[in-house]
């Protein structure tokens, strides 16, 4: 091979290195934003006596465009337990995280009652 074509393949392979070590990189950082708004939550909702013992679910995942989106969902006996879930979240996510936004799929036992009777 000539000198021209290895030299081509090194710079090759070492911008493809690059690249790899650039993408990890990224997605080592997309997953610890996701972490550390997931802990901000918890840390905010379990300040809130009146919400012990709620079961939902909360799920937080980084898309590749650095929007971080916060799915919230399960069944509560109360609007008001919705509401309070929805603004602890709303307002963490106001305070320190612009770029996130909450899905909110919380059901109230009463709403999901009635459309079992329909």
């Amino acid at each position: 091979m000539s000198p021209l074509v290895l030299a081509i393949l090194a710079v090759s392979l070492i911008t493809l290195a690059a690249l790899a070590v650039a993408v990890l990189r990224w997605e080592r950082h997309r997953s610890s934003t996701a972490a550390a708004i997931r802990e901000a939550i918890v840390a905010e909702l379990e300040r809130d006596p009146a919400l012990t013992g709620l079961t939902f679910g909360l799920h937080t995942r980084t898309e590749w465009s650095g929007e971080t989106i916060v799915e919230v969902n399960g069944v509560v006996t109360s609007p008001w337990y919705r509401y309070a879930i929805a603004r602890a979240i709303e307002r963490i996510l106001s305070r320190s995280f612009q770029r996130a936004h909450m899905v909110d799929r919380i059901v109230v036992a009463r709403q999901l009652s009635q459309r079992r009777a329909s």
